[in-house]
């Protein structure tokens, strides 16, 4: 091979890895959090069932299996089939196979960025997946993080030691979400869902105590949250609530929050058209995501 041509392939490869230049974006970014049983994992079912998107869904969860509720809610509406054919998922149980999942390795031939996923389960190159959704950050910063770094030892660190655990905890967190962002296959673009538990977001003394309480949040261990929440295009909280009606007993319903109280912090919605609170609509949500998503490609164009 001449200089030339040498040149000629190492610009090919270079030109295979560069970023398009835009104004716009490419996937829709959403965070769903809310408690146990408030909707977030029953928002997917209206992707596959409405949208005929593909689910990759990776699992951290505690004992895993959540898309049941999905499958259980297609079988409701006779399209259990759309379950087998829609729907792609990994639990996984150990940090650091975490660490591995969402990386890009660059294809030999091209030179282009592609799933390691794709190493480790071949089938997803004809499975063709849309949505990446990861279930259970929360999980793998209580759970898997936690046990990677401190074992059996966390009750006889010294205060040195856990301001070293809590900054490593941010770094890995932040690390592994750029990750799950990021990934994506090179020649279509991934949309990107995270589903997080709620917690109590409140002032406390230096002893730990609960001085003020201030709402609610997204339950993400270590400092930075607010950054993690500015990668999103939209979060949105999932509430279920239970009334106990006369004459009729307890009535349950689901709502979606997109508004913050003026003491939370994780607001984010960049001026979509839907309503501080609306009764629980995945349609109307996707919709609207992917009404400002094509208008962006447009100008794009």
């Amino acid at each position: 091979m001449n200089i030339d041509a040498k040149v000629s392939a190492a610009l090919a490869k270079m030109d295979a890895v560069m970023p398009r230049a835009g104004a716009g974006f490419d996937d829709n970014k959403l965070m769903l959090f809310g408690d146990p049983g408030s909707g977030k994992t029953s928002f997917l079912t209206d992707l596959v069932d409405t949208f005929d998107e593909k689910l990759l869904v990776i699992s951290t969860e505690q004992g895993g299996g959540g898309l049941i509720t999905v499958a259980n809610e297609l079988e409701a509406r006779g399209k259990i089939e759309k379950f087998h054919s829609n729907v792609f998922s990994i639990d996984l149980a150990d940090y650091r196979q975490v660490l591995e999942i969402f990386l890009l390795d660059p294809d030999p031939d091209t030179g282009k960025k592609i799933p390691r996923l794709y190493r480790f389960y071949p089938e997803l190159r004809e499975f063709r997946p849309t949505v990446l959704v990861w279930e259970g950050l929360t999980n793998f910063q209580q759970a898997l993080v936690n046990l990677e770094l401190l074992g059996e030892k966390e009750m006889e660190m010294e205060e040195k030691e856990r301001w070293a655990y809590w900054g490593t905890m941010k770094t890995t967190t932040f690390r592994i979400h750029h990750d799950f962002l990021s990934c994506t296959d090179p020649d279509y673009q991934w949309h990107h869902i995270l589903t997080i538990h709620e917690t109590e977001d409140a002032e406390r003394d230096g002893k730990g105590k609960v001085t003020k309480v201030l709402g609610v949040k997204p339950e993400i261990q270590g400092g930075g949250t607010r950054a993690i929440y500015q990668a999103y295009n939209l979060i949105v909280r999932t509430v279920k609530r239970r009334i106990d009606v006369p004459l009729k007993g307890i009535e349950t319903s689901y709502e979606y929050i997109t508004k913050a109280k003026a003491t939370e912090e994780w607001e984010k919605c960049r001026g979509y058209e839907l309503p501080p609170s609306f009764p629980a609509d995945s349609v109307r949500v996707w919709n609207e995501l992917n009404r400002v998503r094509d208008l962006m490609q447009k100008e794009k164009k």
